[in-house]
């Protein structure tokens, strides 16, 4: 039986402590999530707007970070303009040991039914192309340097 759920990763080349830079820092994360918006803050409003093929009108997302576990893992709901269901978000990122980081995307709470897997796969493919731009930030990017700048001001 199909149950409408994402778990999806990427394997970055940089250390974990400058992905969740990337994620934090706001100028960091235009660079890789651009159209979204939050501070990292329990409780802070979440949203993201995303380009939907054939569609005039930007997908708008909106959620509410509910938990932050600095520097590894960062949670919050996500739900559609339309407010047809509301799922849970968790960005995972944890350092490897070959120099590199798995940053991986969990979600859940996608209606069951018909169109369930139409959802999931939309989602996925939003996420997917989200952690390929934040592995290109780093592999062929600026990201390193940028990161590394952003740790030292803070």
């Amino acid at each position: 039986m199909f149950t409408p759920s994402i778990d999806i990763s990427v394997r970055i080349k940089a250390p974990a402590e400058l992905i969740w830079q990337a994620l934090v820092d706001e100028d960091l994360r235009e660079l890789w999530w651009p159209e979204s918006e939050f501070k990292i803050k329990r409780g802070a409003k979440i949203t993201a707007r995303s380009l939907r093929p054939g569609k005039k009108k930007p997908r708008i997302t909106s959620g509410t970070i509910t938990k932050i576990d600095a520097p590894e893992e960062l949670h919050f709901t996500w739900k559609t303009k339309s407010g047809d269901f509301e799922t849970d978000v968790v960005l995972v990122v944890v350092q490897q040991k070959d120099k590199k980081s798995k940053v991986r995307v969990l979600e859940q709470g996608f209606p069951r039914g018909d169109y369930a897997e139409i959802h999931v796969a939309k989602y996925r493919d939003g996420w997917r192309e989200h952690l390929l731009q934040l592995q290109e930030l780093f592999e062929d990017g600026p990201g390193r340097k940028l990161a590394t700048n952003s740790l030292k001001r803070s």
